[in-house]
């Protein structure tokens, strides 16, 4: 008689993980692919995933494309050189936009400190070289696997909470394994049992007795610090404090008084012991007006100006007026924001509040924790939306046309170069964006003053993703001078006329400053037609 034979559940695939990275992180990359890799994880890394024969540059796109979730990996290296990884980069982007909203897809961690780029900032960013930054990128990968459906295995705690890089020794540090202990290892006899209950009596009695020292010090410090009358107050107050002792492995007696009138704290180091208790208030104290000095805890702000000068204005949007400018560094708290995460709302350090621009911006926090606040009324008859983006202030600002742009332009206009090289671009809502330029590989742009260092720049491909044109009536149009931040040193100007739903023409010229010696100049005539 045949049975019947239970049905197996199809196994859970494990989580794919892109690593998007620059040539010279390499080692840091690898220490952290073996990593997710025993952590269950299916992490893709070129030097381990592409076969000899393999054609990379079709490989790596595909691979982005079939992936979960992409750890961009930053350093001061790969944010300042230019070449693929900034295509690739790119290419993540353009995947990342077809994702719903709210998916963790893209992930920044930095292996070392540096400035994240622009158009990553809209994400959270992890520091893979601080103790909790793996951690933390473990726990956003738990959170995408379960939205998808998949699994992933959790290591043990101290692995995880190692940091990828000893920011201290520059060393790459190893994930610790897991060791089973030989069976053969003989018992502790019992006089070594009593010893170590003994040594961890005495370890306790040692924290409890160096705790009361340090509170007769502070309570002595108390009354010498203050006069007659201070000192009655001091006890007549029915405000309280309490102290709270952690000691923890391979760290320090921490002990904390805080008093309404601030913040007072001293640490004793000690012999590596797990422990933790708190003690019930035993001073009640009131602030005091003395000599005392008061310890002030400092905190990082909310966010800081990024761009050499930024506007404040009354309401997220270039047609409101600006109350204020404040210089690079200026530390702001965040309060709000807009629904479409470009504006938030700040106070500044003079107390003025108003609406800046996030692109211009180092923002501290997460922007999804933040509160949408409702959008003020324009001064003019403008709708009040937050769509419009400014230009930093430092730089030239580019005047609205006077009347509408010609009809049909809006779409992607290809074309060719007078160097034989391809030219594309988008037009949208009558704003030239998107412009791409390529040169053939045989053709170097020209080099202005000792470039001998420099290399071959033959092939040479630019995308200058954040140049924003308006074009006049007439199809007109023209940026100038305007500074692109994600590549510090490269101006751009890109002029030309479109003509409706036919053919354009115009010129581009490109600067990039590669040393204080040597200049890369693309210059040439470039004409397209509407797709």
């Amino acid at each position: 008689m045949l049975k019947r034979q239970p049905k197996t559940s199809k196994p859970a695939r494990t989580l794919r993980v892109f690593l998007c990275h620059a040539s010279e992180d390499k080692s840091a990359v690898r220490d952290l692919y073996k990593r997710l890799k025993s952590e269950g994880l299916d992490p893709w890394l070129d030097e381990e995933d592409l076969d000899g024969g393999q054609v990379w540059e079709l490989e790596i796109p595909r691979a982005v494309r079939a992936t979960d979730v992409v750890i961009v990996c930053l350093s001061q290296e790969s944010i300042t050189k230019t070449g693929y990884v900034q295509k690739e980069i790119k290419e993540v982007l353009d995947v990342a936009d077809l994702q719903p909203e709210g998916t963790i897809f893209v992930i920044p961690a930095r292996l070392k400190p540096c400035e994240v780029p622009i158009r990553l900032r809209k994400w959270q960013y992890i520091d893979l070289f601080a103790e909790p930054g793996y951690e933390r990128l473990l726990r956003a990968l738990r959170k995408r696997a379960e939205s998808i459906g998949t699994t992933v295995t959790a290591s043990s705690m101290a692995a995880s909470a190692t940091p990828l890089i000893n920011q201290k020794s520059s060393q790459h540090v190893t994930p610790p394994q897991s060791v089973r202990q030989p069976r053969n290892i003989p018992r502790q006899t019992r006089s070594q049992q009593k010893s170590g209950w003994r040594n961890g009596i005495n370890r306790h009695l040692i924290v409890r007795f160096t705790l009361v020292a340090l509170l007769t010090m502070i309570f002595a410090f108390l009354i010498f610090s203050t006069d007659s009358q201070n000192f009655s107050s001091f006890f007549s107050s029915k405000t309280s404090t309490s102290a709270t002792v952690q000691a923890t492995s391979n760290s320090s007696i921490l002990l904390t008084a805080d008093p309404t009138s601030g913040t007072l704290s001293t640490s004793i180091p000690i012999t590596p012991l797990s422990t933790q208790f708190t003690l019930p208030a035993v001073v009640t104290a009131k602030p005091f007006a003395s000599s005392t000095t008061t310890i002030a805890t400092a905190t990082l702000p909310n966010a800081v100006v990024a761009s050499e000068k930024l506007n404040l204005r009354t309401g997220p949007g270039t047609n409101y007026p600006i109350t204020s400018t404040y210089s690079k560094g200026e530390a702001l708290k965040v309060t709000g924001k807009t629904q479409n995460n470009e504006w938030v709302k700040v106070i500044a350090s003079n107390s003025r509040e108003g609406w800046m621009f996030v692109e211009n911006l180092q923002v501290n926090i997460d922007l999804s924790s933040l509160s949408i606040l409702p959008i003020p009324p324009t001064p003019t008859s403008i709708p009040a939306t937050a769509t419009s983006k400014p230009k930093p202030t430092s730089q030239p600002q580019q005047n609205p046309p006077t009347a509408a742009p010609a009809a049909n332009l809006d779409g992607s206009w290809v074309g060719t170069t007078s160097v034989g090289g391809t030219i594309d671009f988008i037009v949208t809502n009558g704003r030239v964006t998107n412009i791409h330029f390529t040169y053939p590989t045989s053709v170097e742009p020209n080099k202005e003053g000792d470039c001998s260092a420099a290399g071959s720049w033959a092939g040479y491909e630019s995308r200058l993703n954040q140049l924003r044109i308006s074009i006049g009536a007439g199809g007109s149009f023209a940026g100038k001078n305007i500074q692109i931040r994600d590549l510090p040193r490269l101006l751009a100007e890109f002029s030309g006329s479109l003509a409706s739903g036919s053919s354009g023409s115009g010129r581009l010229r490109e600067e990039i400053t590669v040393s204080e010696t040597c200049k890369i100049v693309s210059s040439f005539d470039w004409s397209t037609t509407k797709q």
